[in-house]
């Protein structure tokens, strides 16, 4: 099974499907531009699933451009067959839905462990144990994922000015809320700074139109 086919049998929204063919094309040129070695194959599997579960937490109604040509109905039933089946933790339901997507590994510990935990990593809350890791392969899928905003790749400045904005849609403004999340983009920061040091291109060469000629091959 492709990785197409597997977007349809979980009836991915567009808008999702590119986004993590996106955090996978970033993934991919740096693989193929870092002095270490690390598991391409099992990196660019964990960015191609990383969001399986991720439309339990959408707010449908506020990219509505992203929801044709099936419209707003459907995706919204969509949605709803989704928290019936996994619940309304969307990490949790990704983590379920890799799980049953890799059965192919059953043979291979090692590699379903492997892109299990790479999935595990792309998560905001995770940049100091990444940052922390010795593991290049969980840098470097948390961080593709950083570089990706719902309209394309774009620098991890541009990004996080994007998430600040969502911080403050979605908390309380509290005090201790702003340290936490600039603490994070600290270690984010870090983390760009171990990657590319390692690399022979800079974070500037990494945009959208080269990345669009990666994920033709996905």
């Amino acid at each position: 099974m492709n990785i197409q086919d597997i977007y349809t049998q979980y009836r991915l929204m567009p808008s999702l499907q590119l986004h993590q063919r996106r955090v996978a094309g970033v993934a991919q040129v740096i693989c193929q531009h870092i002095d270490i070695d690390v598991d391409m194959s099992h990196i660019l599997l964990a960015c191609l699933l990383h969001d399986m579960g991720n439309i339990i937490k959408f707010d449908l109604d506020l990219f509505p451009e992203f929801l044709q040509p099936e419209g707003l109905d459907y995706w919204k039933k969509v949605q709803q067959d989704y928290i019936e089946k996994y619940g309304t933790d969307e990490h949790v339901a990704t983590m379920s839905i890799v799980k049953g997507i890799i059965p192919q590994l059953r043979d291979n510990p090692y590699a379903r462990k492997r892109v299990l935990d790479l999935v595990d990593a792309i998560s905001f809350s995770n940049a100091k144990k990444n940052y922390e890791s010795p593991d290049f392969a969980r840098k470097i899928v948390a961080y593709a994922d950083i570089r990706v905003t719902p309209q394309g790749v774009a620098s991890m400045k541009e990004r996080l000015v994007d998430g600040r904005a969502r911080f403050k849609l979605n908390k309380s403004h509290q005090s201790d809320d702003t340290r936490f999340f600039e603490k994070i983009v600290g270690y984010l920061e870090k983390i760009e700074a171990q990657i590319f040091e390692h690399c022979d291109i800079k974070p500037s060469d990494i945009m959208e139109e080269r990345v669009q000629r990666v994920i033709r091959n996905f």
